[in-house]
Order: structure tokens, then C-alpha cells, then sequence
């Protein structure tokens, strides 16, 4: 789980880092979470911060990311982008350890 735009959370161990994103995330379902703007609104669409989680679906062998509103468009600085990579990255790590054979029909 991860926050986008955040500059908070980056530095601390990681299960804090995801207590302060399931805490953001939960907000947001919620219609509670302030709007944030690390980087400063880049344009008038620009609805601020967003959470989203990242979880291997082993049934359909993907990836899904999921996320608490619609989105036309994601923004990443560089430390975000790098972040969202090393996400994945772990994502797909699990699901080619995984080797869980694909069901017939998928």
C-alpha cells in the first residue's frame, strides 16, 4: 500500500509506512482524508495525494492495484516513481515464486 505524492512515510520501517497508508486509504473511503499537495497542485485537475494498494491476485496470475476513487491520470515525482517500481517489483517477485498453475478457461 502506498501513497502517492507522500513525503512522509518514506524514511520509516515498513510497517509503519503501511499503518500511516491503511490509515490515508480508510480516510479516503471515507470521504475524511484532507487533500495534500506535496509538490504543489501541477494543474487544475489535480485532486491531491491518493492512496492505493498493490496486492498479487494469485488466482489470475496479475497484479492489481487498487485504488479509493476514479482516476483520469497518476502524477509521480522521481521518489514516488522509484517507490511505485520497487513495489512492483516485490509484486512480481511473489507472483514468479508463486508458479501457481492458471486455471482452465483464464
Amino acid at each position: 500500500m502506498s501513497i502517492q505524492h507522500h513525503g512522509q512515510g518514506e524514511d520509516l520501517p515498513r510497517p509503519i509506512s503501511d499503518i500511516i497508508a491503511t490509515k490515508r486509504m480508510l480516510g479516503e473511503l471515507l470521504n475524511r482524508a484532507q487533500r495534500n499537495y506535496p509538490s504543489g497542485r501541477v494543474s487544475a485537475d489535480d485532486e491531491g495525494e491518493t492512496a492505493f494498494a498493490i496486492a498479487v491476485d494469485h488466482a489470475h496470475r496479475i497484479i492489481r492495484i487498487h485504488f479509493t476513487k476514479p482516476m483520469e491520470w497518476l502524477g509521480f515525482d522521481l521518489a514516488s516513481a522509484r517507490h511505485l517500481r520497487s513495489l512492483l517489483n516485490e509484486k512480481i517477485q511473489e507472483l514468479e515464486a508463486a508458479d501457481v498453475p492458471l486455471e482452465k478457461g483464464r
